[in-house]
């Protein structure tokens, strides 16, 4: 540990993060703890750039924690900043990471649920659960056309890494298309169920009302569930999360 109060990277550490374990499977070796919250809101390569270093360092020890959280706090004592004119701003629009996109507004859905199902790999035979969740919403604005939009946060586990992405409304119509277009797609008739219950409850075109948006939240939720619990492979589901 170095002065500041964080643990200094050895060069195994460092290959390690950047390369992976030669006999690990997928990115790396697996965190050593749960990924934040805030992290899974954050763009992927902001993901990506976590799961590699913070990731992998172990969890600073709670009494040190908080003797260097007491001197953060002393040093903002001090400081001759008014952070009270820095948050002056509305609070419900916040800018995202797109300078073009403001976020207006955000919700948890607390109906939902994470769900999981374990798959075996045809070739190497390697087992591995995968597991789905829908748990928040946001409604952002696009500067240039004026216009608002819900996204809903996709988590998903692999085994090995929990990463989120945000999709729109469109992106999961795309997805039913890529499903029905499959030859597989007898295999999904409860999934195509879930997704006529869905918009049976569509309201006018954009609605943004929060109630509404919640319930939707719930309804993808259970749908990519639905879609989850009759997939033979978890491959289907790169199309929706845009991974390559």
């Amino acid at each position: 540990m170095d002065e500041w109060g964080f643990f200094e990277e050895t060069e195994r550490e460092r290959e390690t993060a950047l390369h992976g374990d030669r006999g690990s499977y997928g990115m790396g070796s697996a965190p050593r703890h749960q990924t934040p919250g805030y992290i899974l809101e954050e763009a992927l390569v902001d993901q990506v750039l976590w799961h590699m270093t913070a990731g992998r360092r172990p969890k600073q020890p709670e009494d040190v924690k908080r003797i260097y959280e007491k001197l953060w706090e002393e040093n903002f004592a001090r400081s001759e900043v008014s952070y009270d004119s820095l948050s002056s701003k509305d609070s419900t629009e916040r800018l995202g990471r797109d300078r073009h996109t403001i976020i207006v507004d955000k919700a948890t859905c607390p109906y939902g649920y994470a769900a999981s199902k374990s798959f075996r790999c045809p070739h190497c035979g390697h087992i591995a659960s995968v597991m789905i969740h829908v748990p928040r919403l946001r409604v952002v604005k696009d500067l240039r056309t004026r216009r608002m939009h819900a996204e809903y946060l996709v988590i998903v586990h692999n085994g090995e890494l929990t990463f989120g992405v945000w999709r729109r409304h469109t992106d999961f119509q795309h997805f039913v298309n890529f499903l029905r277009r499959s030859q597989v797609w007898v295999r999904f008739r409860k999934s195509f169920s879930r997704w006529r219950e869905l918009r049976s409850k569509r309201k006018w075109y954009r609605c943004l009302d929060k109630e509404y948006l919640i319930l939707k939240c719930f309804l993808l939720e259970r749908f990519l569930q639905q879609v989850l619990a009759e997939s033979k492979q978890p491959y289907h589901f790169k199309r929706l999360l845009d991974l390559s």
